[in-house]
């Protein structure tokens, strides 16, 4: 009989920042891969020598057996080990500055707004103007509609993005669209046009009356999260208005299959009080935004990150009083 024991299995998972693992099964298990539908499983296999069944102490060798669907692949790399711990998986492939990065942030810690914000400006830079993020995981069932958790808030700062704005309307509604600032105006020209494939634009607003054809495109602009809905502010007759607040920075949230949510609160090269006051007005939005049948502990964990940092975990208390 074999002695490569099957400690624990691992499925990779793709979280807020980069790959991670999780534990799925501790056991042990002799001779047998272990499959979980579709995904790839990894796993830490112990090779032993006859004498670790007679109790004796020896040491540990890791090698990770890696399952694609049916078939295995074992690995030859091996070191010994004092004891079983989980180690970083793709440390290899980060770059310099990430790892730089990495050091100045304490994982354990959870950072005060403010001074996650501190924290992540002393970051070493990339050549571009990064997006600044605030990712939520929520205590709620993504599964059950009457939990789901949505809403709009506009940041006090802007997002720092230049939003590309196109507004389903006609008349009146349309000529105010083009003096606030839309890029794309129209009704059934530029209903054609999305048809056909144009995504050139970030936001889509429309009036009550033309949500009749607009209604049609659900295929096509849901998956991109782009379909006007009432509760966006992104159905109305006021266009003028919807086109100049998301031109000012409002930002939309909604959650996620996985029960977590992302907002943008603005750039990296913003001044250290801009993010927090960006990021103070995302938290308090999203917290307001809790389901009435919500139960238990709402906001598990928030973070904050830029494109290509480390997270920063962050003390969310002081804004659940309410």
């Amino acid at each position: 009989m074999s002695n490569d024991f099957l400690l624990a299995t691992f499925s990779g998972l793709y979280g807020f920042r980069g790959l991670y693992w999780l534990p799925l099964l501790v056991g042990c298990v002799t001779g047998k891969s272990v499959k979980k539908g579709k995904r790839r499983d990894f796993s830490f296999i112990l090779r032993t020598p006859e004498n670790v069944l007679t109790g004796e102490t020896v040491p540990l060798v890791f090698a990770p057996r890696i399952h694609y669907g049916g078939g295995n692949k074992l690995s030859n790399a091996g070191e010994p080990l004092d004891s079983l711990e989980l180690h970083p998986f793709m440390s290899s492939t980060r770059s310099k500055r990430y790892r730089a990065a990495s050091e100045k942030v304490d994982r354990k810690k959870s950072y005060p707004l403010a001074e996650a914000v501190s924290v992540l400006k002393t970051l070493p830079a990339t050549k571009f103007d990064q997006t600044v993020t605030l990712s939520f995981r929520l205590g709620v069932d993504p599964k059950q509609s009457d939990q789901m958790v949505r809403g709009t808030t506009p940041l006090p700062h802007g997002s720092g993005k230049n939003v590309r704005v196109l507004v389903f309307a006609e008349g009146q509604s349309a000529a105010a669209a083009r003096e606030a600032g839309a890029e794309f105006v129209g009704y059934k020209d530029i209903i054609e046009k999305v048809v056909a494939g144009f995504q050139d634009f970030d936001v889509a607003i429309a009036t009550p009356g033309a949500m009749a054809e607009v209604r049609k495109l659900g295929k096509v602009l849901g998956p991109r999260g782009l379909m006007p809905n009432p509760k966006t502010g992104t159905v109305t007759d006021d266009t003028a208005k919807a086109v100049r607040e998301v031109k000012a920075g409002r930002v939309e949230f909604k959650l996620d299959k996985n029960g977590n949510i992302a907002v943008p609160v603005g750039k990296f090269s913003f001044a250290p009080e801009a993010l927090v006051d960006n990021g103070r007005t995302v938290i308090e939005a999203v917290v307001k935004a809790r389901p009435a049948t919500a139960k238990g502990v709402f906001v598990e964990n928030v973070t904050l990150s830029a494109t290509m940092s480390p997270g920063l975990k962050v003390d969310a208390s002081s804004f659940l009083k309410f």
